[in-house]
């Protein structure tokens, strides 16, 4: 319901939420796509007014809003609507609201095409309602019409209107005479005439305009031919019909109304003769007989016998070189099924007759034809007219039908019974030379009379059309089903091939193939029509519906045409990852392999190993046909459908659910191929079967477990293990299936701790020493040149043996384990050994006793093999006694005299020489007495 405002200044208040998130997952909403996802902010609110014009809007991005926007009416009354339109989609119009009603309101409500479409260059009938939604009378109102722009550079035409009563229309009618191809927009302005104040009153159309063909045909009107404009009779000017729906095709079509010559000829496609008052010239005949000849074509009317003389023409068919010839009779039919008329004994000449189907396919999709006061054909020489390789008879007579009033020419059958008509020819085509066509009917089919379709739908147009596209060469040629999916949306085409999924299974649609690919066809198929292994051939449009290539056709009756029945189409056998491939899709395939997933409730995802593809079955299939088998990933599914795409990607669509076969999976998973492991890791990397178990085991012990994901990859979390373990790991697929272990040594990857070297390597040293992981070799380097090398043995411990190395120089010492890692360095420079002290000692204390031996004791540190220097000094300072380098660390003196002794003594490692001879390390001093008796020792 709406209101009605009384204002025409306009404040609104809008406001609209939407709380409600529709889930697929929810019974209220499980229609929705699986790939659909609700996103209820608000993208746009928009106020529309007449003409669905937009006067404003908002882009809340919100999911809700409240809005006053405010708009003030000129003219005459007018609607207004609110439109709200969803991030995903979803629109909600309001209740409409009309502002105050105008005594004066004019509107043009819609502009129309006389015939539904413009070619370019062909006039063009145009006509705008124009609707008086006031309170009074309106007079004196002119219509302007224009294309694109109100100006006077694209004025068409004009038409006034005198008067329109309230809540009344009228018609306003213009002429565009030279329509320009291409898209345009038609514009319908209203004006009075009287000066009253109608606001701004346009109405606009968006009109794409057809590019002419390009191709004449000329209607002879220069021999008073019948329904022509020279047409004598009663049914002069019945041609316009005929000629509206040549001009929407795209033809130019003309009348002539001069001598038939090479001039007027040279321009023309197609020539068109009624049965004529006066015979042609025989300039006329040698003119048309030449165009022929020439590759040019003629459409040849006639009418019976009744009063002229249908074999007006036959000389012009026999200059032509035709085998055709229109016969001296009247063609009659008594039967209900062979008659249009009421009563057919009122009009026996009424004939309806039912043409079946011919090899160049001017009689499809027509159903009967009604020929009205006709004649038959004859061949030459007065005999029957017979199909030939250039013959071809597109409609005959029914069984019921016979000749009468018969004066020359062939008889087939000239009794009235309910046999032998069917031999008696009425329209035929010939071709003539290489190019030259001809189809001459023995009645004028289309005239006003027999194309008007008022009363019931009938095939007089079918065949005409047919017809003349033939004669302009330009007939439907059969397309291969692989092209034609190549081709752009709404391309009009022609394809045969056997049924693959008849009536009733994918409700208004059945799909059909040839030897190249295969197609859904679209819009209606009635229950029982159509069988698998029937031959069609079908006409229509090519569409894209959800990504599926499809052919759209408008009626079945006519563009469905029924060629004959055979066996069923076998599936091809196909691998699953070229299952849905541009080259297989429309086919029936047949498809086994393993179930990687499922998708919905009763479609899977199957693999055979050269690729994954969707085997879909539609809820509704279910209730046709049966349940899908119940499987579980790993199990065997062998499917027959048909290949092609959909919203969410591709698929084979399921026609039968009987077709498809599952197989429990008995077949264990091939063994895990594992990443290598090494003792840092605490992740196990690998492939398997998709979306089997992986379970990794050292000694039976569990330490890790997985899933493997869609592209057959796992990882796996453990505990770092030790170098040289063991571990096993397993698949087990979803069927329980346990896969043979992979086995995969743990590798050391982790270097050694550094060696211990065992106090300072000394100058003197040809031995190291220390502790290093057990079994790890040892390297001694100096300078980058290895000094030597050891193992450490069980108890981790090595001895090296070495060069003397130099004091100073920095030894590296490094561990490598049985897997080539290597430790950190340990470093030692070497230390010059040499004595840092010295002391001496007597064996007794303190003073000495004369001509009582005397040992002196000497010891040092610094050095692990020191040598000493003795020196024995009297009171005076001078030496008494010495005893060199090396001798001994002890010595044994005896006093000659009593007196004060000093003595010194020296000391240096014994691998040191100094540069001189006077060279020690260390020195000390002991200062003793000697006497007679005893004494004291004096430091």
């Amino acid at each position: 319901m709406g209101s009605t405002v009384d204002s025409k200044k306009l404040s609104f208040t809008i406001s609209g939420s939407d709380s409600l998130a529709e889930a697929r997952n929810s019974t209220d909403y499980d229609y929705l796509p699986a790939s659909y996802k609700s996103d209820d902010r608000i993208a746009k609110v928009e106020l529309i007014s007449n003409g669905s014009k937009v006067v404003d809007s908002i882009t809340p991005m919100e999911k809700d809003f409240t809005w006053s926007p405010e708009y003030t009416v000129t003219g005459g009354q007018q609607w207004f609507v609110v439109k709200v339109t969803q991030m995903d989609g979803e629109r909600i119009y309001s209740s409409p609201i009309w502002s105050k009603e105008e005594s004066v309101d004019v509107k043009v409500n819609s502009i129309d095409i006389d015939g539904g479409v413009i070619v370019g260059g062909n006039p063009a009938t145009l006509k705008a309602a124009v609707a008086n939604n006031g309170t009074e009378v309106v007079k004196n109102l002119k219509v302007d019409f224009y294309y694109d722009e109100v100006k006077t550079e694209n004025f068409i035409g004009t038409n006034n209107i005198s008067s329109i009563l309230s809540k009344a229309s009228a018609t306003a009618t213009a002429t565009w005479e030279s329509p320009i191809k291409g898209d345009h927009k038609l514009i319908a302005v209203v004006t009075s005439l009287d000066g009253l104040d109608l606001g701004d009153v346009q109405f606009s159309l968006p009109v794409k305009i057809k590019e002419p063909l390009g191709m004449k045909v000329l209607i002879d009107a220069n021999h008073g031919n019948e329904n022509t404009s020279a047409d004598g009779g009663t049914y002069k000017d019945n041609l316009k019909a005929f000629t509206l729906m040549l001009q929407k095709e795209g033809y130019t079509v003309a009348e002539n109304k001069t001598a038939l010559t090479d001039e007027v000829l040279s321009t023309t496609e197609v020539l068109v003769l009624t049965h004529g008052r006066t015979a042609l010239t025989a300039d006329e005949k040698a003119a048309v007989a030449k165009f022929v000849k020439n590759g040019g074509s003629l459409l040849m009317a006639g009418k019976s016998n009744n009063s002229i003389d249908p074999t007006i023409n036959n000389g012009l068919l026999s200059d032509i070189g035709s085998a055709i010839r229109m016969g001296n009779d009247g063609i009659f039919d008594d039967s209900k099924s062979g008659n249009f008329w009421s009563d057919p004994k009122v009009s026996p000449y009424a004939v309806r007759v039912h043409p079946g189907l011919v090899s160049n396919l001017i009689t499809d999709r027509v159903s009967f034809v009604d020929y009205y006061s006709g004649t038959s054909l004859s061949g030459a020489d007065n005999k029957a007219l017979t199909d030939s390789d250039k013959v071809t008879i597109l409609a005959k007579g029914n069984e019921t039908t016979y000749q009468g009033n018969i004066k020359g020419e062939f008889t087939y059958d000239a009794v009235s019974d309910a046999t032998g008509g069917s031999a008696i020819p009425l329209i035929a085509s010939e071709e003539i030379g290489e190019n030259g066509r001809v189809i001459v009917s023995g009645m004028n089919i289309f005239n006003d009379k027999q194309m008007d379709e008022s009363y019931e739908p009938k095939g007089n147009d079918e065949l005409i059309f047919n017809a003349i596209n033939w004669l302009a060469h330009r007939e439907a040629r059969v397309a291969k089903i692989a092209d034609v999916r190549k081709l752009a949306d709404d391309t009009e085409v022609v394809v045969e091939g056997t049924v693959t999924t008849g009536a009733g299974v994918f409700f208004d649609a059945f799909n059909l193939q040839d030897e190249t690919g295969g197609i859904m066809a679209y819009l209606e198929v009635p229950d029982g029509s159509l069988k698998p292994g029937d031959k069609v051939r079908v006409y229509g449009h090519m569409k894209r519906f959800d990504n599926n290539i499809e052919l759209e056709f408008t009626s079945f009756a006519k563009d469905v045409i029924k060629l004959g029945s055979g066996d069923p189409v076998q599936p091809k056998l196909v691998a699953t990852g070229e299952a849905t491939s541009a080259a297989n899709q429309g086919f029936l395939v047949k498809v086994k392999g393993k179930i990687v997933s499922k998708f919905e409730e009763n479609s899977y995802v199957v693999n055979d190993g050269s690729g994954d593809v969707l085997v879909f079955t539609d809820g509704y299939i279910v209730n046709q046909s049966g349940p899908v088998p119940v499987l579980k990933v790993g199990d065997t599914l062998e499917a027959v459908g048909l290949s092609g795409s959909f919203a969410q990607g591709e698929r084979i669509r399921v026609r039968d659910t009987k077709e498809l076969i599952g197989t429990a999976d008995t077949t264990a998973p091939e063994a895990p191929f594992i990443n290598g492991v090494n003792d840092a890791d605490e992740v196990i990397n690998g492939t398997a079967e998709s979306g089997a178990k992986v379970v990794a085991k050292i000694e039976g012990q569990e330490i890790g477990t997985a899933t493997v994901n869609a592209e057959g990859k796992f990882t796996m979390t453990i505990a770092k293990q030790v170098a040289g373990v063991k571990i096993a790991v397993t698949a087990t697929d979803e069927a329980g299936n346990v896969s043979a272990a992979a086995e995969i040594t743990v590798s050391d990857v982790t270097a050694p701790a550094a060696p211990v070297v065992n106090g300072d390597v000394n100058d003197n040293d040809v031995l190291i020493k220390g502790t290093a992981e057990v079994g790890a070799t040892i390297f001694a380097q100096v300078s980058n040149q290895e000094i030597g090398k050891a193992t450490a043995d069980a108890e981790g411990e090595f001895t090296m043996t070495i060069a003397k190395q130099v004091a100073g120089v920095k030894i590296v010492v490094t561990a490598t384990d049985k897997a080539g890692n290597v430790s950190l360095a340990a470093e030692k420079t070497v230390q010059d050994e040499k004595v840092t002290s010295v002391s001496v000692s007597t064996d007794k204390p303190g003073t000495q006793v004369f001509k009582d031996p005397i040992q002196f004791t000497a010891s040092s540190e610094g050095s692990r093999s020191p040598e000493y220097r003795f020196y024995i000094l009297d009171k005076k300072g001078n030496l008494i006694f010495l005893q060199e380098y090396g001798v001994s660390n002890t010595l044994k003196w005896t006093a000659k005299n009593p007196g004060t002794y000093s003595i010194f003594v020296e000391a240096k490692d014994k691998y040191n020489f100094g540069l001189s001879s006077y060279y020690y390390e260390a020195r000390t001093e002991l200062t003793f007495d000697v006497e007679v008796g005893k004494g004291n020792v004096n430091k």
